[in-house]
């Protein structure tokens, strides 16, 4: 989730969509531009089959020219169900990763979010990413083996999947519609080297296990990217809303509170996970 920021204007930029959280807190997020979408696949593809040949190459260096009709027709299988899995997958496992990107989309700066305001779970991620092989791979796949009409077709189905992007204000391909995402760009934000230490007059909070249990490295990150923000009504929901998630009903300063409650979570998902449990997020029940 990314917090609001003064450069998320949606009077003067277009592609600004307000996103709401289950707990009710409202952020901007920036719609990713169809370019950075295309950019950012044609460089996920490119290390996919850069990938694919050095491990085609690695097993032809194994074999060392010692295989037969039987093998080199198993290991053309082999290599058409490892390309299969490798194009899938590499776009499922690191989106459902924290940064919720691959590395094209990384290295452009774009992630893929809930539309629902949510966690984006497996069911999201799958969805979208499995029908990439109707949009674009089984189409392919006809061109290339289809006698005239039938590639004339199957060009028009590409065709139409890559221009739906472009016909919807979200820019969404037909896997965002299915999967219920969206495909954003992450604004560069502020560095806070010490978030969570900078309390001001360093109160003391004793915060109980449970208290600390209640939420989970995702929401801690949702957390962080409040604080590094400048919405301050958005700050004081979220004070609010831990704060009766916790019962903890000492009247102080919000920034304060959220400031040590951060940094108290922080500490103690970090011990956890030198003893190698770590919730993912509050409904990870231990």
């Amino acid at each position: 989730m990314i917090a609001a920021s003064p450069a998320l204007n949606p009077v003067i930029n277009k592609k600004i969509r307000m996103l709401v959280t289950p707990e009710g807190v409202a952020f901007h997020i920036e719609i990713a531009s169809y370019g950075a979408r295309i950019a950012a696949y044609i460089i996920d593809l490119i290390l996919i089959y850069g990938t694919l040949l050095v491990l085609i190459l690695l097993g032809l260096w194994l074999a060392d020219g010692k295989l037969g009709a039987w093998e080199n027709a198993s290991l053309g299988i082999i290599g058409i169900l490892l390309f299969f899995g490798l194009r899938n997958f590499w776009f499922i496992l690191f989106e459902m990763g924290p940064r919720g990107a691959t590395p094209g989309k990384q290295f452009l700066r774009l992630r893929v979010i809930a539309r629902d305001g949510g966690r984006l779970n497996a069911a999201n991620v799958v969805a979208r990413n499995l029908m990439r092989e109707l949009e674009v791979t089984l189409p392919f796949a006809f061109i290339a083996l289809a006698q005239s009409l039938y590639g004339w077709l199957a060009g028009g189905w590409i065709l139409c999947f890559i221009l739906f992007p472009l016909l919807n204000r979200d820019r969404m391909r037909v896997g965002d519609l299915v999967g219920g995402t969206w495909v954003i760009t992450v604004p560069r934000s502020k560095i806070l080297p010490r978030i969570g230490e900078d309390v001001k007059h360093h109160p003391v909070y004793a915060f109980s296990a449970a208290q600390l249990d209640a939420y989970g490295a995702y929401e801690l990150q949702m957390l962080e990217n409040i604080l590094r923000g400048t919405d301050h009504k958005a700050l004081h929901l979220v004070a609010d809303t831990i704060r009766t998630k916790i019962d903890w009903w000492e009247n102080d300063d919000d920034l304060n509170f959220l400031h040590a409650y951060y940094a108290a979570v922080k500490a103690r998902l970090e011990r956890k996970l030198l003893l190698g449990r770590r919730r993912a997020d509050k409904f990870d029940q231990p």
